[in-house]
């Protein structure tokens, strides 16, 4: 059989070994070949494609007014964390859990109900010596629904 008709033309196999030997080798190169990762230029191609996903940080709490806020012990709910895309996914997030919450809630101690948003800087970065930023916060009470900005956030 001619080397350019033979089944294991352009595997890299030898036409005057045995078959065997051939079909194990054809076999191990496979194996090797799948093992390797892709080359970095499509690695790189691959990661440019995907959205740089930052962490946020939700505060609940709940009181019967504004000025009971800091005097009500354990009013403070576990923090919700999330990532998301950007600034405004962020506080839309926080909008939805917060009216879930008040839905649930019932009584003297949840007239007022209050969800800051802080955003989690990456592990090193800091902004004014602090590992987060202020996006502002969502306030329910018998006013409706309010969002105030944050003063750090007002002027980035």
């Amino acid at each position: 059989m001619a080397t350019g008709t033979s089944p294991w033309f352009g595997m890299g196999v030898d036409p005057t070994r045995d078959l065997a030997a051939n079909r194990t080798a054809a076999l191990h190169r496979r194996r090797v070949e799948a093992k390797t990762p892709p080359p970095r230029q499509e690695l790189d191609h691959t990661l440019r494609q995907t959205a740089i996903m930052k962490t946020y940080n939700l505060d609940l709490r709940h009181a019967s007014s504004k000025r009971r806020l800091n005097a009500t012990p354990g009013n403070r709910l576990a923090p919700l964390k999330n990532r998301l895309a950007d600034d405004n996914a962020a506080i839309n997030w926080a909008q939805t859990e917060l009216l879930d919450f008040a839905r649930r809630a019932r009584g003297e101690d949840y007239q007022y109900v209050e969800g800051a948003v802080t955003e989690l800087l990456p592990f090193g970065k800091l902004v004014d010596g602090k590992d987060y930023r202020r996006l502002g916060r969502w306030v329910c009470n018998a006013d409706g629904l309010i969002w105030r900005d944050s003063s750090a956030a007002t002027a980035d």
